[in-house]
């Protein structure tokens, strides 16, 4: 029985230190295929942890997430080689995105282990990098909560991410580059803001029926579902309207004239002068973007 657990280890040994060698060397494709006929004979943390960990070198998050999980399930796995599934799933929900959960995930896991205590120190480092703000902060948490909703509501994102600058200034980002006809965003119609959306509210009905007839119909529209939906506390859009900024002086629109002569020459001038145009004056050519007319 000691030869045969002895037999057992080495074995275990051969085919891990095979692996790290060549995660080493950075053939994740030929260390996973080692994993792989591993796990063909026995189901391990160790088998998992190490394969889930190529899978997040290779931006294969989902996959890698799907083998940390399996490997959290090992009821008999190594302290070690659990600790490394942890680890992995919480590199995972990063690489998806899932900033949130993944804190909260190594948070929920914490049992005194060194470790886990300093990916978790790491990670909340990370975090405040990444988005502009500590975690825990209300910003964040709005914003945390609006990708949530996307993602619940069919949205798909998976290679963006979203980063706080300031009262007025968000960013969006792309974590690795655009793959040609690759999926980069992709937003169902129910969250998409449309005139139709609009025009569906008591307000737009209203409108409608009146028949009055409005230069810019379909921005008129779309503001008033805005203003309805922002005036409604249970809303289905609340997690969209919470992150809009409640400063918009750093709008082109609200530029001084001085500001707006630093434009000429891009393509903004022309929707800086279709706005003021739409107030100011009864006809103007706008290079063929509109024309807007009294009669």
């Amino acid at each position: 029985s000691t030869q045969s657990t002895w037999d057992q280890k080495q074995k275990m040994d051969g085919w891990a230190l095979k692996v790290k060698f060549l995660m080493e060397q950075q053939k994740w494709f030929d260390a996973i295929n080692i994993c792989n006929l591993e796990s063909k004979t026995e189901k391990s943390a160790a088998i998992s942890a190490l394969r889930s960990a190529c899978y997040n070198k290779l931006c294969s998050y989902k996959q890698a997430l799907s083998d940390a999980e399996d490997g959290l399930k090992d009821t008999t796995g190594k302290k070690d080689d659990i600790q490394q599934c942890v680890i992995q799933k919480v590199d995972a929900l990063w690489g998806l995105g899932d900033y949130k959960e993944s804190i909260d995930f190594l948070e929920g896991r914490l049992k005194g282990e060194s470790i886990l205590i300093a990916k978790l120190e790491a990670v909340k480092k990370q975090y405040e990098k990444e988005c502009g703000l500590p975690f825990g902060h209300p910003t964040c948490v709005k914003m945390e909560t609006f990708i949530k909703w996307m993602k619940e509501n069919g949205a798909i994102f998976d290679n963006i991410r979203m980063r706080y600058y300031g009262p007025d200034y968000r960013g969006v980002h792309c974590t690795k580059d655009i793959e040609q006809n690759g999926l980069f965003l992709y937003v169902p119609k129910k969250l998409i803001i449309t005139s139709q959306a609009g025009k569906e509210t008591p307000i737009g009905e209203m409108i409608v029926k009146s028949q009055i007839q409005l230069n810019w119909d379909y921005l008129a529209f779309i503001t008033v579902h805005l203003l309805t939906q922002f005036h409604d506390p249970n809303s289905m859009w609340k997690p969209y309207m919470d992150v809009y900024p409640k400063n918009v002086d750093n709008f082109p629109m609200f530029y001084t004239e001085e500001e707006k002569k630093m434009l000429t020459g891009s393509s903004m001038v022309c929707l800086l002068y279709t706005s003021d145009a739409a107030d100011d004056t009864p006809c103007v050519d706008l290079g063929g973007r509109r024309i807007i007319q009294t009669k």
